[in-house]
């Protein structure tokens, strides 16, 4: 016989006193900092409801995040002098790619019913 797993109610968000970054987690998991890996001086900034309005607007928050970080490393490329290439990728390409993948994801959220 499975059992069924809840998500949890809540979706509670963190900011990491290490990093200043913030993360979200249900009240049933281990909260750490996502960028630092940090677990200790996390402090709860919100705590609502885990609906699926709240659950849309906390993805358009991350991926509005993540274009404008992508796009921030994109227009620091120039003043690097020279292009950067590791792993036999060139970072630029690498980045424009990225940059299309989460343009499509946040469309794709748009896209959905989330009522």
């Amino acid at each position: 016989m499975s059992k069924k797993r809840s998500a949890g109610k809540y979706l509670i968000i963190y900011k990491c006193e290490a990093c200043g970054q913030d993360c979200g987690y249900t009240e049933k998991q281990k909260p750490r900092c996502r960028f630092c890996g940090n677990r200790n001086n996390l402090v709860v900034i919100s705590k609502q409801e885990l609906t699926p309005q709240v659950m849309q607007a906390r993805l358009k928050e991350v991926t509005d995040r993540m274009m404008s970080s992508l796009l921030s490393a994109y227009e620091a490329l120039p003043n690097m002098g020279e292009n950067i290439v590791a792993e036999g990728k060139d970072a630029e390409m690498e980045i424009l790619k990225l940059m299309d993948k989460t343009k499509k994801l946040k469309d794709k959220l748009d896209k959905m019913n989330w009522k």
